[in-house]
């Protein structure tokens, strides 16, 4: 088989290398499945249908009536709606040690999608939407917390609302938490208000560590600015959540046809945005 694999760190490809990825222990190195298939194709007189394809799809595909028709053109059918999968890549077990993966896994024959801004991070394709978001959420609390918010209110405006709130898991340690302060999630249907919490306030404001989406957005920046050096008093910021990143409806059918699993209930991305308000 010609030796096409990847050299670099999977953390080092581009996102469009990186985006969709499998994992399979038959492999020696990270490769995209188009240049494993080209090689297969290329090399078909030989062993390497054994070797490598029936390994890296598992028995949920081959089973013997697909052996069978292989061997006649139709399996070749599969693995070419695969192939143009070009951002789809194939690791092993050892260079997965390096990515951060959902508990429980990285699972043989999942499907996972790369984070949008952090390239250690991968979600099922089932769950990115719903922890791609948490996550930015997320990392906007830690924010204003470590710049010494004390009273966070969150506002629907658009999007995923109270159901999807309450679910979401927030960290805030119990020390920035004044003993009379409270978080809760506000379930009124009618009220735009998803959460609201008054803490104790850091004594000197500070950037958290490990940001990855605070890169991305000016006004988070500004708001970070202003309070380390201008002593802000008040905030008002978007958590904003617009752009799929392919991950829909169309590939959940790519996956499907391919075998693989969706890793869980597969959550449709909605537009979403949700406003953080407050004071220092």
């Amino acid at each position: 088989m010609n030796s096409t694999y990847k050299e670099s760190p999977v953390t080092d490809l581009p996102y469009s290398e990186r985006q969709f990825l499998i994992i399979n222990n038959k492999i020696e190195k990270s490769n995209s499945f188009s240049n494993i298939f080209d090689d297969l194709v290329r090399e078909v007189d030989k062993p390497y249908i054994l070797k490598y394809v029936i390994p890296l799809l598992g028995p949920a595909l081959f089973r013997l009536p697909v052996i069978v028709a292989f061997g006649v053109g139709l399996g070749i059918r599969e693995l070419q709606k695969m192939k143009k999968m070009e951002n789809l890549l194939v690791i092993n077990p050892e260079e997965a040690k390096v990515l951060e993966f959902p508990p429980g896994h990285p699972k043989k024959g999942v499907f996972y999608i790369a984070h949008p801004v952090d390239p250690k991070r991968y979600y099922t394709a089932a769950q990115f939407h719903r922890l791609a978001f948490e996550h930015k959420f997320g990392e906007a609390i830690s924010l204003l917390m470590s710049l010494g918010a004390k009273k966070i209110q969150v506002e629907h405006k658009k999007g995923w609302n109270q159901e999807f709130s309450s679910n979401i898991n927030l960290d805030i340690p119990l020390k920035n938490i004044d003993i009379k302060g409270e978080t809760k999630f506000n379930k009124k249907r009618n009220n735009s208000l998803l959460f609201e919490a008054t803490l104790e306030g850091e004594t000197e404001p500070s950037l958290p560590n490990n940001l990855v989406w605070y890169h991305h957005e000016p006004t988070w920046q500004q708001i970070s600015n202003g309070r380390l050096n201008h002593g802000l008093k008040e905030f008002s910021l978007a958590v904003s959540y617009e752009d799929d990143f392919g991950v829909n409806a169309d590939l959940k059918k790519k996956i499907h046809s391919c075998k693989f699993e969706l890793g869980g209930s597969f959550v449709a991305h909605q537009d979403t945005v949700w406003r953080i308000v407050g004071e220092f």
